[in-house]
């Protein structure tokens, strides 16, 4: 929980690859282990991902 936690942290100071090494841990973390709190751990990274890397998505919808 707590590695996931810091991932999560993290996730503002991550380029591209980073990110998608992060998500890769994830999906191999949640292949593992389905409990509550490592789901919850999962989603908290994911809504990080997201803020992170939807502002560049709106950046490029603006664009076309």
């Amino acid at each position: 929980m707590n590695a996931l936690r810091c991932l999560g942290d993290l996730v503002p100071s991550l380029d591209k690859e980073g990110i998608l090494g992060t998500l890769e841990t994830i999906r191999r973390c949640t292949a593992v282990d389905h409990t509550a709190p490592t789901l919850m751990c999962t989603l908290g990274v994911a809504n990080a991902i997201y803020k992170q890397v939807s502002s560049c998505l709106l950046g490029m919808f603006f664009l076309l």
